[in-house]
């Protein structure tokens, strides 16, 4: 990660820590319960069974509520974009879709027809992505 990537995070994180922005709780406890079933099927197939009850009885809480907590800024973050992004009304192009398909597909070593085919032809998400990229633009713009 460059210093400027650095940079940009760390803005980021203080202008969301100082928003007002509330993450439902609902959502933090879906993706917390989520991540823990999947953990716990990996532990029970990666550990022998006192292991495996020793981490759920000493490291797993500590580790449920680190992961909380990173939930807790992600998901904050994530709402905070989408507000500068609806506020700004930040826009992408057709033509800034096709560069960013190209570019995947450059990276990816494959065609942009199979970009496509995996993304779906109208690059939703590619284009949000775009989106998050022009509103943390701004932001170091200001």
């Amino acid at each position: 990660m460059s210093e400027s990537d650095v940079m940009q995070d760390t803005v980021l994180a203080a202008l969301v820590d100082a928003s007002d922005i509330e993450v439902p709780k609902e959502q933090v406890e879906e993706e917390v319960d989520l991540w823990v079933s999947a953990l716990q099927q990996r532990m029970i197939l990666d550990m022998d069974p006192g292991e495996y009850i020793d981490m759920m009885n000493n490291e797993f809480p500590a580790r449920i509520e680190e992961y909380r907590k990173d939930v807790v800024r992600n998901l904050k973050t994530d709402l905070f974009l989408k507000q500068l992004i609806e506020k700004e009304n930040f826009e992408v192009t057709a033509e800034e879709l096709e560069a960013e398909a190209r570019a995947i597909a450059g990276r990816q070593n494959t065609s942009i027809e199979m970009v496509k085919s995996f993304l779906g032809e109208d690059l939703r998400s590619v284009k949000y992505d775009l989106q998050v990229k022009k509103a943390i633009e701004f932001i170091h713009r200001q």
